[in-house]
């Protein structure tokens, strides 16, 4: 019985059609170079950024840097620039005690943190980021408190929002600190500069 005849879509076929390709290439580069080998680069088994030869192509784009507001006194209310404020209403010495790891007990300072929301939307705060910045640059570390203290929810608009943060830090570098502060990944940071003291 004759063979019917394939489908363009018979894998067969495609095999053909590439080795056809082939061909015709290196027919038509003519001359000296008909002898040429044509290679193409492809991801290999080594994972995303990795060749078949074991090359790795850096293509990971740099996340874009988030803006920061010029700095204020560490006793000034600082403006994100979209109608929401903070500022650090108060400092209290406490003695920290470590409750996770990598955490560490000592001298510290509890933070008290108030976000206003003046904008005409309600906004998001399970993103509060405080971050207290020591010289030269150090953060100090962040404690878990047994009761979750720190700003979270929704707030309406008109409304402010307060939560309270534990560092430890020593007191003899609570002079010249900064406090930075992000309350969704979008809006900028606001930093607060000074000493403890002062609030």
């Amino acid at each position: 019985m004759a063979e019917q005849g394939r489908s363009a879509t018979d894998p067969g076929w495609r095999v053909l059609s590439v080795a056809c390709l082939v061909v015709l290439v290196a027919a038509c580069s003519g001359g000296d170079d008909a002898g040429a080998t044509i290679t193409t680069t492809t991801r290999g088994e080594g994972g995303p950024g990795a060749t078949d030869d074991g090359a790795t192509i850096d293509d990971t784009v740099p996340p874009a840097s988030k803006p920061v507001v010029d700095p204020v006194a560490i006793d000034e209310v600082a403006e994100f620039g979209d109608g929401v404020t903070a500022r650090l209403s108060a400092v209290e010495d406490v003695e920290v005690e470590a409750f996770m790891p990598g955490e560490v007990s000592g001298p510290g300072v509890a933070i008290t943190l108030e976000i206003s929301n003046g904008s005409t939307d309600p906004i998001n705060l399970d993103n509060v980021t405080v971050d207290l910045v020591e010289p030269p640059d150090v953060s100090a570390t962040l404690i878990t408190t047994h009761e979750d203290t720190r700003l979270a929810g929704d707030l309406a608009p008109g409304d402010t929002g307060t939560g309270t943060y534990q560092f430890t830090i020593a007191v003899d570098a609570r002079a010249e600190i900064a406090v930075r502060v992000t309350y969704a990944a979008p809006e900028p940071t606001v930093v607060f500069e000074g000493s403890l003291a002062d609030v």
